[in-house]
């Protein structure tokens, strides 16, 4: 019975050992640095992710200044003390996360002429801190049908808001611009938008409509479950996403 116990035992440590090594310190890796905003009796913060130095280029990518455009948060801090205007509110949300790659959405509201509120998603080498492309994650085959399909959603979407809105007779000067978008849609650059979540690829694209008649723009998220990537075999097996999925 002892000697069942102590295979048992071993048995335990050795998954518990394997997971460990397929989840590394991720949990740890990332802390949040939280700042406040003050300007008279207005008070907003900022949730900064800050990487520990166990990813130094990856800290370096998600830097402060990176992810604040180029300021500082004292810079922030003043700029929001002086008008309440500039950046008003940051969060972030770490969707995936592994020693190969990360990918973060971060949420700002900001502050101008008038209020406004935008995402990055940023998808990540954790080695590099460089953005990994889909053809890292993809076959040649699964990145080629996930374009069209995506390009197809977003083109029926915006059908469905033309008939929606076949009345309304400011849709028509945005009609063409939003097929434009659609059409120059690119899956394979350092700029395309995904994040990497739980279910899937949340594949996207940035918002090409002005402030003024943004409320026109379709819902450009597509989700791509694992199921069905895997089913399809459009996940590279050899790529950053392949080797490290268990689903």
């Amino acid at each position: 019975m002892k000697r069942l116990f102590l295979i048992i035992g071993f048995c335990v440590l050795g998954i518990f050992c394997c997971k460990a090594q397929n989840e590394p310190a991720q949990h740890h890796a990332i802390t949040t640095k939280t700042v406040l905003l003050k300007y008279k009796d207005q008070v907003d913060t900022l949730s900064l992710p800050v990487v520990s130095n166990i990813f130094p280029q990856l800290q370096k990518a998600l830097s402060e200044k990176e992810i604040l455009n180029g300021e500082t948060s004292n810079e922030v801090i003043a700029e929001y003390a002086e008008c309440g205007c500039g950046i008003t509110s940051l969060n972030y949300e770490v969707t995936y996360f592994n020693r190969d790659i990360i990918s973060i959405s971060l949420r700002y509201e900001t502050m101008g002429a008038y209020p406004s509120s935008g995402q990055r998603w940023l998808t990540l080498d954790a080695k590099t801190g460089k953005p990994v492309l889909l053809s890292k994650i993809f076959t040649a085959k699964g990145l080629s049908i996930i374009k069209t399909r995506y390009k197809r959603i977003l083109n029926e979407r915006i059908q469905d808001d033309k008939n929606a809105l076949k009345d309304d007779p400011d849709y028509p000067s945005v009609y063409d611009r939003l097929l434009a978008s659609v059409n120059s849609f690119s899956i394979n650059s350092p700029e395309t938008k995904y994040l990497i979540t739980e279910k899937g690829v949340l594949l996207s694209s940035d918002d090409v409509l002005p402030h003024v008649v943004q409320a026109f723009e379709p819902q450009r998220d597509v989700l791509f479950s694992y199921k069905q990537l895997m089913k399809l075999k459009y996940l590279d097996p050899k790529g950053l996403l392949g080797k490290n999925n268990s689903r």
